[in-house]
C-alpha cells in the first residue's frame, strides 16, 4: 500500500465530490476509503452514506 512507502500518512480531501457521481461510483470511492486512507470528505447531503459509513466517521456539521 502506498501508506508502506511515505514517513507520514497522507490525507485524501474529497470536496462534495459524492453529488458528482452516481451511486455505483460513490460506493467505489467508498470503497477506496474503507481501505484505512485517511480522509476528509465535505457533503451537503449525509444521505449519500450508509449508516454503516457514517458509525465508522467523525462527522462534524456546521450551522450557518
Amino acid at each position: 500500500m502506498l501508506q508502506k512507502s511515505l514517513v507520514s500518512n497522507p490525507l485524501l480531501l474529497l470536496d462534495d465530490v459524492m453529488s458528482e457521481l452516481d451511486e455505483e461510483h460513490r460506493e467505489s470511492v467508498l470503497s477506496f476509503v474503507y481501505q484505512g486512507i485517511q480522509t476528509v470528505i465535505t457533503t451537503t447531503n449525509l444521505g449519500y452514506f450508509s449508516k454503516e459509513f457514517l458509525g465508522r466517521s467523525k462527522v462534524v456539521s456546521f450551522d450557518a
